[in-house]
This record gives structure tokens, sequence and C-alpha cells, in this order.
């Protein structure tokens, strides 16, 4: 049976998520563990969770309350990255103690037992259901691409260019990627894990944690605002009109997302209906729609150039905000967004606030 691994030294925190979790996932196993000072931890961890069987692991970050001293979640998530099991870490004590940004195979998951769950749910599925398209698909292992897998998994191929910009970090071919993980050094073995099952793991996490977050291809619901120009109170509304292009595959249940393509579709029905011409696509794409309402859509928060919170065209992932092309509004090109990433930039203060910080 597939099997969740929940970690966390306070017996009531790791019983309510538990509850939770259970409450979820009918049918699928989901164990506990409540490190302390009498066992050896690497090996209770590998019989845990080294068993072939294991999905997904969720641990709490501070492990050091039953008298282990300096066992923190780090290790279980660095143990996992060995194994190539999915892996998400979450702090109740002290947030500030996590890094602002995980790395590529490091989830995070909401500090609660209701909003953990939901993700921990979101991201089984996610992960299970990638697995289950890619056992489908009649593709050679030595030849093919994370990208094409991706593509195919998704059904839309003709992506495959798109989601390769995306990871230009791991360079080309899935196959080298999925061999140095397999072979990575480790003194955990990871016999257990097949080909597949890594690539699974690899793509799982661009899904999760950089496709559906850097607005390209897929926008999230608050990128498909910023991408017509329009406030965050206008979800409700934009999600009905771009049903349609409402993305449903793998990992789907982490936001609503919608096909940017799919999204041009439907907007380009409403350009004839713009009298008046404009000179930002954001607010084109935006007084489209208003024509295709008959109303207008509420502003998002800008006062930058007599902006009043109209134009848009582009999602900073880091402030949430929609952006447009005015150089004093957003940077294009930063090495912070991915390549693939083409409705995404970064917001002009943030930028300007962090990257002396990062050497940028």
């Amino acid at each position: 049976m597939s099997e969740i691994v929940l970690i966390d030294d306070d017996r009531s925190v790791l019983e309510g998520l538990h509850e939770a979790v259970a409450a979820r996932l009918s049918g699928v196993s989901v164990a506990t563990w409540q490190p302390d000072s009498n066992d050896d931890v690497a090996d209770e961890f590998k019989e845990r969770v080294d068993d072939g069987e294991t999905v997904l692991v969720a641990t709490d970050y501070d492990l050091t309350g039953r008298g282990l001293r300096g066992f923190f979640g780090a290790t279980i998530v660095s143990w996992c990255q060995q194994l190539t099991i999915p892996v998400g870490d979450f702090s109740r004590r002290s947030p500030q103690l996590l890094p602002r940004e995980t790395d590529l195979f490091e989830l995070r998951i909401p500090p609660n037992d209701e909003g953990g769950a939901d993700y921990i749910a979101a991201v089984y599925r996610g992960f299970t259901d990638l697995a289950d398209a890619i056992s489908a698909l009649d593709l050679d292992l030595g030849t093919t691409s994370l990208a094409k897998y991706l593509a195919r998994v998704v059904h839309r191929p003709h992506l495959e260019s798109d989601f390769a910009l995306y990871m230009a970090r791991l360079g080309h071919g899935g196959t080298a990627v999925a061999r140095r993980i397999i072979s990575s050094q480790s003194v955990i073995s990871t016999d257990k894990r097949s080909p597949e099952a890594t690539i699974s793991y690899t793509l799982g996490h661009y899904l999760a944690n950089v496709i559906t977050r850097f607005a390209g291809p897929l926008l999230g619901l608050d990128a498909l605002c910023a991408y017509v120009g329009a406030g965050h109170v206008e979800r409700a509304v934009l999600a009905e009109m771009f049903e349609e292009a409402r993305y449903e595959g793998p990992f789907s249940e982490l936001d609503q997302l919608f096909w940017r393509e799919s999204v041009d579709a439907v907007l380009e029905a409403y350009f004839d209906l713009v009298a008046d011409p404009v000179d930002d696509i954001g607010t084109f794409r935006r007084a489209a729609i208003e024509a295709a309402l008959g109303s207008s859509l509420e502003p998002h928060q800008c006062d930058r150039n007599g902006c009043s919170g109209t134009r848009g065209g582009f999602h900073c992932p880091f402030t949430n905000r929609p952006v447009c092309v005015l150089s004093d509004c957003s940077v294009a090109g930063s090495a912070w967004i991915p390549s693939g990433a083409t409705s995404s930039r970064v917001e002009r203060e943030y930028h300007d606030e962090w990257a002396p910080l990062l050497g940028q």
C-alpha cells in the first residue's frame, strides 16, 4: 500500500496532522514517527521510510523535543533526497527557522493541520498521478528528455520546448539527470527506486515548485489576474470566464491553474470589442474583458506613472503582484526567474532591495 510518513517530536501535533491527512486520503496508509533519544535515528529512518512503498514524507523542522540534540528536519530532507522520495518540511514553533526559499527538491508545507493536510494530500495525489501517467507512456528511457515526458503527460506535446527552458539548469536530456540522481554517493541505498520513479520525482518537483509558481505556459489564478491587469478581488470572475482554459493535470490541486494559450484563445474573441487604442498589453487584455463583461474590473494596487492599477501583463512571484513592462515597475531577464517563465517578471522595488544582498 502506498504510504505517507509524518514526523514530529510533539505527539499531540503528530496525531492532529495524522487525523487530518487520513481523512483526506482514504485507502492510503499514513504512518507516524515520533523520534526520541532511545532511537538510532538512521536505522529507524531506514526501517520506516526506505521500504520501497513510501511516496511522501512530511517532517517538522525541530525534532529535538524528546532529547535528540541537533536532530532537525533538514537531516530528514537530506536523507529523503538521497532516496529520491518527495519530502516536505514545516515549522510550527518558529517559521523563521526555515529558509526563505526552498531548493528544487524540497516542499514547504503550511504549518497547521488543515492547511498542511490539504497540501500533503494535493502533493501526494500529484506525485501518484504523475507516476501513473509516466508509466503509461511508451517512451525510450535512453533518449527521452524530461521536457518531453512532461509535455506528453499533460497532453501538450507542442510545449516541450517551453518546458525545456524551465529545466535548463539540469542540462539537456532527462536520462542524464535521472542517472546522476540514482548514482549519487549515499550511505542509503537507492536500489528500490525505478528509473520511472526518479523521473516522476524530478518532474513532480518542477511542477510543484517551479512551473506552477513562475507563470509561463501555466498561469495560477493570481498570475491570471496579473496577466489581464486586474486585482486579486477579480479571481472568481476570471476563473469563471476562463473555465475552459483550466489545467487539470498532476498537481492541479495546488492552485487554480490555467493554460495561457487557452486563455489567449478566449481573449482573442474579445479583442475586436476594444474601441480605443491601448499601449500596454495588460491594459489591452483588461479592456477586452471589460468590453465582454459590460462592466469594469477592479484595479490592482499600483500608483506608478499614473498606472491607477490598470496596467499589468506579468506576475511577480515574489510579491504576488501584477507588474508591467515599464522599467520602474519590473525587471526583465533576472536570474531569479526561470527562462521558461515568460509571464513572470521581478517587481522593481523588490529586486532593488534584495539584489545587493544577493550579489546581483
